[in-house]
C-alpha cells in the first residue's frame, strides 16, 4: 500500500510538464506547427522506404514472367542500392530535420501569414554530381522545402487554419 501512495502522488507532478502546445504567440504556435511536421516528415521517410521495399518485391516477381529482363534486373538493382544506403542512413535521415521561421507577416489583427522552411537529407545520386558513371553510387546532400501556413486567432489563442 506504500507503494500506491508514492505513485499517486507523483503522478501529479508527471502531469504537470504534459500541458498542451504553447499557443499564446503566433511565433510560438509556428513553432509547435514545424514540430509537429519534423516528426510528420521522418515519419514518411521511414513509410516511404517500407513502401519501396514491397514496390521491388512486386517488380522482382513481374520479372520472373517478363520477356527481356536485362534491363528490367538492372533497373531493380540501382533501386535496391538506393533502398540499402536510405536503410543504412536511415536514422542521419530522420534525425536531421531542422526548421526556421522565415518570415511572419500581419495579414489583420487576428490573422498572420508564417512561411516555415525545412531543411532535410535527400539521398543524390553520385552520377548527377562531377558526372560519375556508377547508377549505384549515393550521397546526402541538405534540401530546403518551404511551407506557408495561416494562422488566426481564437480565444487568445493562435490556431492554424486548415489548409
Amino acid at each position: 500500500m506504500r507503494n500506491m501512495g508514492a505513485v499517486l502522488l507523483a503522478v501529479p507532478f508527471a502531469l504537470a510538464g504534459c500541458g498542451g502546445p504553447d499557443l499564446g504567440t503566433p511565433e510560438s504556435t509556428a513553432r509547435e506547427y514545424a514540430k509537429l511536421r519534423v516528426k510528420e516528415f521522418a515519419w514518411e521517410v521511414e513509410r516511404r522506404v517500407e513502401q519501396e521495399e514491397e514496390r521491388l518485391e512486386f517488380a522482382s516477381q513481374r520479372g520472373e514472367i517478363w520477356v527481356g529482363r536485362g534491363a528490367l534486373n538492372k533497373d531493380l538493382d540501382v533501386k535496391r542500392a538506393k533502398l540499402e544506403f536510405i536503410q543504412d542512413h536511415l536514422s542521419e535521415i530522420a534525425d536531421n530535420i531542422h526548421f526556421d521561421i522565415v518570415d511572419l507577416e500581419d495579414v489583420d489583427s487576428n490573422n498572420k501569414n508564417v512561411t516555415i522552411k525545412f531543411w532535410m537529407y535527400e539521398v543524390k545520386s553520385a552520377q548527377e554530381r562531377e558526372g560519375r558513371t556508377n547508377p549505384k553510387a549515393f550521397y546526402l546532400d541538405y534540401d530546403s522545402d518551404t511551407e506557408k501556413v495561416r494562422l488566426t486567432k481564437v480565444s487568445g489563442e493562435w490556431r492554424v487554419q486548415g489548409q
